[in-house]
């Protein structure tokens, strides 16, 4: 007998902020699964892997603001949406603003996708507003929706060079000295990107298969390692055995999800993907380091 179909296979999903770090990854996950993609496209411009990695030849583009709720709601009708992430986030993460695209995200699957789970990720102790909101709508509409939240990101595709395995790497890499972190960088729970997007696909399941359950919800995700752990990894000649072992000290998911990627492995992809990166690049020229 054969395999069963995957959840994900020609399933049509919907993301937005596909051009973004974290939702790159989403599209590479869901293509890996056979999932038929439509990103939204703000602006092509942007340095992102969707168009390094030529992924945008593999899914349907549209282009579109997540504010033009007319927009979304017309491209979830013509494309039969079942499943939508929700990964687009204004430059400022803090803002308000985060809600009330959520709120238009979530008006318009009301009308033309009222089945589809809906998933956004949000970091810890996020204070826009997206978990109340994504409550609200759940338990006024019954909507599945439910929040993924996340620890710090790491890995390919981050741009963001003030961050600390940004920076870390960049220096390594360029034979600079390497700064070390700030005690808040140490201590903070940092989570490889790649299992941050599985995350985000496993919370999709969830929702499909048990809404009483996950939606309208924060679920937090556990952390790969600490920023300390990070940039030991990082600036170490060699591994002492122990560290690969460890990770970050985090929250019980309450569906025993566990990062799948080993430590060693999530540094070597992300130190590849930066060689990559600079190389192309074709010089390494000095970034002032600025608050994360």
């Amino acid at each position: 007998m054969g395999q069963p179909p995957s959840f994900w296979h020609r399933r049509r999903v919907f993301v937005t902020g596909s051009t973004g770090f974290l939702g790159a990854w989403v599209v590479r996950e869901l293509l890996a699964r056979g999932a038929d993609v439509v990103g939204l496209v703000r602006n092509q411009a942007r340095p992102s892997d969707l168009f390094d990695e030529r992924l945008f030849q593999r899914i349907t583009v549209v282009r579109g603001r997540v504010e033009d709720r007319w927009r979304i709601e017309s491209a979830f009708r013509l494309h039969d949406i079942q499943t939508v992430f929700h990964l687009a986030a204004p430059a400022d993460p803090t803002h308000l603003l985060a809600a009330r695209w959520l709120r238009t995200v979530l008006a318009a699957a009301a009308r033309s996708a009222p089945s589809a789970e809906v998933v956004v990720p949000v970091p810890a102790g996020d204070t826009t507003g997206r978990v109340e909101v994504a409550g609200r709508f759940a338990r006024q509409a019954g909507y599945a929706v439910g929040v993924a939240e996340l620890p710090r990101l790491f890995g390919g595709g981050d741009r963001t060079w003030s961050r600390l395995v940004p920076w870390t790497v960049r220096a390594v890499l360029s034979g600079r000295p390497v700064m070390p972190p700030r005690d808040d960088e140490r201590a903070e729970p940092h989570l490889y990107v790649r299992d941050a997007a599985r995350a985000c696909l496993w919370l999709a399941e969830a929702l499909s298969g048990d809404p009483e359950t996950w939606a309208g919800r924060a679920v937090p995700f556990p952390a790969t390692a600490t920023g300390a752990e990070l940039f030991e990894v990082l600036t170490a000649p060699y591994l002492p055995s122990p560290l690969a072992a460890t990770g970050a000290a985090g929250p019980d998911h309450p569906g025993r999800w566990q990062p799948s990627v080993p430590l060693l492995d999530a540094v070597a992809e992300t130190v590849a993907w930066y060689r990559r990166y600079l190389l192309a690049a074709e010089a390494i020229e000095p970034i002032a380091r600025t608050a994360a």
